[in-house]
């Protein structure tokens, strides 16, 4: 190349690389003599993948391989769903030993690999759920057949004391605790109530003062809202959100696309690409611009063609995993404190069910391709 061209490209070349050292430092390591950490949390983004370590199809054993697979990928954190109605089913203040016993060994197991747990805590047992009798049946028989589970508590600070309970035992181990799962799901697969956005909120206001005079420094996250949400995460502001959250969480899901599909203005919700910065446009215009947003669900399903609208190709599932942590980069998403890839290990082996199918690892330990593309985006950190 000569004259304007080459100087174009030296200048082009020369901003890119500047570009580059200023996401190596947002998103990297932090430089010699500068603070690691921050009063609520880590500078550097957590990263890692879903696991169900503690549903019981999956032994300790299996539990601890899934944490190796992580560990030697280059991830620092996990999220581990931990329900509440396991935890305290039998009554208020009478934890399940069994349950806490596992629990226990898979904190101290990622603590042993150097990997944070980040815990979503929701599921309501049947002695605190306001479903309707005819459902409870008095707590007889099995209860979480009839989704009893599903309904929010009766009182939102037996939720909130039990959450207390969680931080008090493992806090220490803990990347964050996120409030509930996907309260504004329009199936209300997670929560039902009438009022989902009101009775989530009650949950909000009940756990977060508990969990801080537990453990000050430890990242309480409101929303967790499937996909980007914003009417939903507006709405919790509309009623007093700011104040009692460290950080908001969201499920930025792409359904089949590629993730550098950003769409047409008004589908930001089912967005990856263009969904992230709108929630975080939405944080900043109600005051909460110093606050992180943490990506704790998004991934892609290796369902077979044609079983649903979400089903992706092996290659595909690597490429986009791959994908997605690069956009972080290259559009200087700093201000997302954590990307967490749904999930690590298929759940089931049926090829026609979606959910079954999300895993970067077939049920057998087996790796998809997906594994692959998650491996290089853990090398780039």
């Amino acid at each position: 190349m000569r004259g304007t061209t080459a100087r174009r490209y030296s200048n082009g070349l020369a901003r890119a690389l500047a570009l580059l050292a200023v996401a190596t430092v947002a998103w990297g390591a932090a430089p010699p003599g500068s603070a690691q950490a921050d009063e609520l949390g880590p500078r550097v983004p957590r990263r890692g993948a879903q696991v169900h370590s503690l549903w019981g199809n999956t032994t300790l054993d299996q539990a601890r391989r899934e944490l190796d697979r992580l560990d030697n990928a280059g991830a620092n954190t996990i999220r581990l769903d931990l329900a509440w109605s396991s935890l305290e089913q039998s009554g208020k203040g009478r934890f399940a030993e069994r349950y806490v016993d596992k629990a226990d060994a898979i904190f101290s197991a990622a603590a042993a690999r150097g990997l944070k747990v980040l815990v979503t805590f929701h599921t309501t047992p049947c002695w605190a759920s306001s479903a309707p009798e005819d459902l409870k049946q008095g707590c007889s028989g099995a209860w979480w057949d009839r989704d009893v589970q599903k309904y929010a508590p009766v009182r939102a600070a037996d939720y909130g004391e039990a959450a207390a309970w969680v931080v008090r035992r493992w806090g220490d181990r803990m990347a964050a605790l996120e409030i509930w799962n996907e309260p504004n799901e329009t199936y209300q697969n997670f929560l039902i109530s009438p009022t989902p956005a009101a009775s989530y909120m009650r949950l909000v206001r009940a756990a977060y003062g508990r969990v801080k005079a537990v453990r000050p420094s430890l990242p309480v996250l409101a929303g967790a809202t499937s996909f980007a949400d914003r009417a939903f995460i507006q709405r919790l502001y509309d009623l007093g959100l700011r104040g009692h959250h460290d950080g908001i969480s969201i499920h930025p899901y792409n359904e089949s696309r590629d993730p550098d599909d950003a769409r047409s203005p008004g589908l930001e919700k089912w967005t990856f690409r263009s969904g992230v910065p709108w929630i975080r446009r939405t944080m900043v215009a109600n005051g909460d611009g110093a606050k992180g947003l943490w990506l704790t669900e998004f991934g892609w399903s290796t369902c077979a063609a044609g079983s649903s609208s979400w089903c992706v190709s092996e290659s595909r599932q690597a490429q986009y995993i791959n994908d997605s942590f690069r956009i972080a980069r290259a559009d200087g998403w700093s201000y997302v404190k954590a990307m967490l890839v749904y999930n690590l290990r298929n759940k089931g082996t049926s090829a026609t069910d979606r959910e079954a199918q999300f895993g970067m690892l077939n049920r057998d330990f087996s790796a998809k391709p997906g594994w692959s593309g998650f491996r290089d985006a853990m090398a780039r950190w």
